[in-house]
């Protein structure tokens, strides 16, 4: 991720705003996810997008000062220490950061998160990861009441859904005892445990979990 946002810095016009939101829609996906693109591009942004020559020791702590020291050189031309680190290899320091990033394995945004920031940047909502395990995974796009016409009484919940694995759209029913022991609102991330087809070609979802 260093390289691309070097590349992204020296040959197209996207500005830092730009590329942030294309982190946090998950753009950049297979460079790592948004929590370790965000920490990557805050030091790539602290060593001024690559382009920095030197930087105050007073600016670094921990383990930022053993990472620079060995990319940069803190000697001036009379052999004495300076008081700031002269970078002689910016690529690799950059790639060392992230390697160091990386190996923290840290969490991804949980779906709600991901959710607020589609939503809110881009106006629609697209969490489809194309894996098989997630297809069960459902992002509740809409619900609204079922109610009978002898005495309006609801009977059940007609419920939108789009798979988080597959980003296949459905319409489920809810029968309202069941609906009732687990209310969902829209947007809320439901697992579907058992799904069943009647014999008018309705499906109906007759247990679920709330997960997100």
């Amino acid at each position: 991720m260093a390289f691309v946002c070097s590349l992204m810095n020296a040959e197209t016009s996207l500005d830092t705003r730009q590329r942030d939101i294309l982190i946090k829609i998950d753009f950049f996906s297979d460079f790592g996810n948004v929590v370790e693109l965000s920490k990557i591009t805050s030091v790539f942004a602290f060593f001024k997008n690559g382009t920095a020559k030197k930087v105050q020791k007073d600016k670094l702590s921990g383990q930022m000062i053993e990472v620079v020291s060995k990319h940069a050189t803190d000697k001036t031309k009379s052999g004495t220490e300076a008081k700031a680190y002269n970078i002689t290899d910016m690529q690799g320091l950059l790639n060392e950061c992230e390697s160091i990033i990386k190996a923290l394995n840290l969490p991804d945004l949980d779906l709600k998160c991901k959710i607020q920031n589609q939503i809110e940047l881009m106006g629609y909502i697209d969490l489809t990861t194309n894996k098989k395990e997630d297809r069960r995974k459902l992002l509740i796009t809409d619900v609204f009441p079922l109610s009978s016409k002898k005495d309006n009484t609801i009977w059940g919940y007609a419920v939108q859904t789009r798979s988080i694995g597959s980003g296949k759209m459905a319409r489920l029913t809810i029968r309202s005892h069941t609906y009732t022991k687990a209310p969902i609102k829209r947007f809320d991330i439901v697992f579907a445990k058992e799904l069943e087809k009647n014999r008018s070609g309705y499906w109906y979802l007759l247990d679920y979990e709330l997960i997100a």
